[in-house]
């Protein structure tokens, strides 16, 4: 799984206070995710999210240095279940197509509430067939609320982690928005690497 270069390395920088959305502010919600929101992080990256049909999340990281878009989709945001790396045309490079399969209807998979958790054994399917056993677990617990552009958001953390036996693993953090039904991706880690922390600054409406 890539999860990739839409985060940077340091510390967190989000502005965390209390729940609700500030009065006045024209804040982001369920509707505006089926039309398209983008995040912006301060070092210029984005991430567009959309609530497609099948109710599946699709993803577009863009990158502020020119790098190729990588393409996702997830289940309220956290769950993902195919990725690939998109060349300037917006097709998928050969090679970079990965499915995970959970092995069950993807509806079942929990709304991230805090004070819950899931774990179930995936597949990582890649193009040349290729089926590598993963364990995925995920761990929801309460967190402050993230402000972005004047709004105050609840946030459900999710903690992520995707176990690979002999080929080690990766760690995740997200802030689960339950306003918007998805989530944005705050620190990664491969094991043995560095931590990199994500900095969302900004969240609109998709610009078409």
């Amino acid at each position: 799984m890539n999860i990739g270069k839409i985060i940077t390395s340091g510390s967190l920088a989000a502005t965390f206070v209390c729940a609700a959305a500030i009065a006045g502010a024209d804040c982001i919600g369920t509707a505006d995710l089926s039309r398209g929101i983008v995040v912006t992080f301060d070092n210029g990256d984005s991430t567009q999210m959309q609530r497609m049909g099948d109710g599946l999340i699709e993803l577009l990281e863009i990158y502020a240095d020119g790098g190729s878009t990588w393409w996702f989709r997830a289940r309220h945001g956290i769950y993902f279940v195919e990725e690939a790396e998109l060349d300037p045309q917006g097709n998928p490079y050969p090679g970079s197509q990965l499915v995970i399969d959970f092995g069950m209807d993807l509806s079942g998979l929990p709304v991230p509430v805090a004070g819950e958790s899931w774990s179930g054994e995936t597949v990582n399917i890649f193009d040349d067939g290729y089926r590598r056993p993963e364990v995925a677990s995920y761990i929801f617990s309460a967190d402050g609320p993230l402000v972005l552009d004047g709004c105050e958001y609840e946030v459900v953390r999710a903690d992520v982690r995707y176990d690979w036996e002999d080929e080690g693993g990766m760690t995740l953090h997200y802030s689960f928005l339950p306003a918007l039904g998805t989530a944005i991706l705050i620190a990664s880690q491969m094991d043995g690497d560095e931590e990199l922390v994500a900095h969302p600054v900004a969240i609109e409406r998709l610009r078409k």
